[in-house]
């Protein structure tokens, strides 16, 4: 009987990534091959890689480089953002194969082509904006949270991102399609889907017909128990965002906002869609349909020109709105960008401070959002999904991390769970009841 051969898939970035990298995985094992962790030596290793920042492009060049160095006779095979921005670089590292962002499936099939000996070095990076979506459905089958990818690229032009260049315009999937791949998900076991893309505010600008909100229907109409949102920019949080969303009972009230700064200024600069104000707006809307909900946020620190009330503004916002983390950015240029080119440079040592206070705001933030909950004995309806050490780790609908200690294997389960104690980046909590996640439908209906 022959063995299997096996492919190890390493994958940076964002959610986007983890989803397409879910679809080469299962589209790998219908292939005939086993998937095993980087790690290992493995016959095929594929990196899927990021490009939002100069430190996401070298983590990319060194995991190409790895995969050669863990089997020299193994095949590499690159493909994400960095493929597609810098193909040759990604030849000359060592990949036998490189692809682009909207024919990442093509992965696979030149894995199985290296397997039988029939493959040569191929660069296949066609032009983003001439292809369509492609379709990767994934069941992610056994996972207890699944990604849905809703859409592909962005249209916005900020001041500071690459993404719009190796991505692409926006290209929405249809409702229909939706609903089918999130029914396939409930079907193998998946109990909360979270929706993701590129850019997922945008969803539905291509075609004038749909909005984010539709999208959120359309899984909610796949019978899943928890649905969540990606990253989403504050400007797409209006009114009738709001009303549509709160008629979804599934939907889950935690929202990650694209922020970026709180200085109205530097935001224009940016050419951001928002102001500070707008912001504040969005957040209200929210409370005011989900008193649960909780927010985080990405920020960058030191874009060009940012003075010191610039970053007062923004350390003011994040208090303000009540964030329960922040994931922090130092600028960096980025080539084929507009802030590349900006005048007002701010030094190392400069961004390093702004980093490191904003850090530690985010983390006074963060035990405060905690501490409410432990103080008035809040309790809070948590999917675990992993052992860690003697812990089982889980988040709450509005996306708060705990820890729980427990006999009884609490893998894939929902406990209605009350904090007793912050432990610095999540709650630890006692187990109460077992919930089936009809108690904060019931609540909404």
């Amino acid at each position: 009987m022959n063995k299997k051969p096996c492919a190890a898939i390493y994958t940076l970035g964002c959610r986007t990534n983890q989803y397409e990298s879910n679809a080469i995985a299962e589209k790998l094992v219908g292939l005939g091959f086993n998937i095993c962790d980087f790690s290992e030596q493995a016959d095929v290793y594929i990196i899927n890689t990021c490009s939002v920042t100069a430190e996401a492009d070298r983590k990319s060049r060194q995991m190409i480089r790895r995969g050669k160095k863990l089997n020299p006779e193994a095949t590499v095979i690159v493909t994400g953002c960095f493929s597609q921005l810098e193909p040759r670089v990604a030849a000359e590292l060592g990949a036998d194969f490189v692809c682009g962002n909207r024919n990442k499936l093509d992965a696979a099939d030149y894995a199985l082509k290296a397997i039988n000996k029939k493959t040569k070095k191929e660069i296949k990076v066609p032009d983003i904006d001439s292809m369509p979506i492609e379709s990767m459905l994934a069941s992610q089958a056994g996972k207890t949270r699944a990604f849905i990818k809703i859409e592909d690229g962005c249209d916005n032009r900020c001041a500071y991102c690459i993404i719009r260049t190796a991505r692409g315009g926006v290209v929405s999937r249809e409702p229909e399609d939706i609903t089918r791949e999130a029914k396939k998900m409930v079907a193998g076991g998946v109990r909360e889907i979270v929706i993701t893309g590129t850019e997922i505010a945008s969803y539905g600008r291509d075609s004038g017909k749909y909005t984010l909100a539709d999208a959120i229907a359309a899984v909610g109409e796949s019978g899943a128990e928890r649905i969540r949102i990606g990253s989403v920019e504050p400007s797409v949080i209006n009114a009738e965002f709001v009303e549509k969303i709160a008629a979804v009972p599934a939907f889950l009230p935690s929202f990650h906002l694209s922020l970026q700064s709180g200085s109205d200024r530097i935001l224009a600069a940016m050419r951001r869609k928002y102001n500070s104000a707008g912001v504040l707006k969005s957040v209200e809307l929210i409370r005011a349909a989900y008193p649960d909900a909780e927010f985080s946020a990405d920020i960058i620190v030191g874009f060009p020109g940012e003075g010191e009330d610039d970053f007062e503004c923004t350390m003011r916002l994040a208090e303000s709105i009540g964030l329960y983390h922040i994931h922090i950015f130092p600028y960096s240029d980025r080539r084929g960008t507009e802030a590349t080119k900006m005048g007002g440079k701010i030094s190392a040592q400069v961004k390093n401070d702004r980093f490191d206070r904003l850090d530690a705001l985010s983390e006074k933030l963060a035990e405060a959002r905690y501490g409410e909950y432990i103080k008035n004995g809040k309790s809070l309806d948590v999917l675990f999904e992993e052992k860690s050490g003697e812990y089982y780790v889980g988040h709450a609908q509005n996306m708060l991390e705990v820890k729980v200690k427990s006999e009884e294997d609490l893998t894939g389960r929902i406990f209605s769970c009350v904090p007793r104690e912050y432990l610095g980046d999540c709650a630890l909590c006692e187990p109460g009841r077992e919930t089936d996640g009809e108690r904060i439908k019931n609540e909404r209906a």
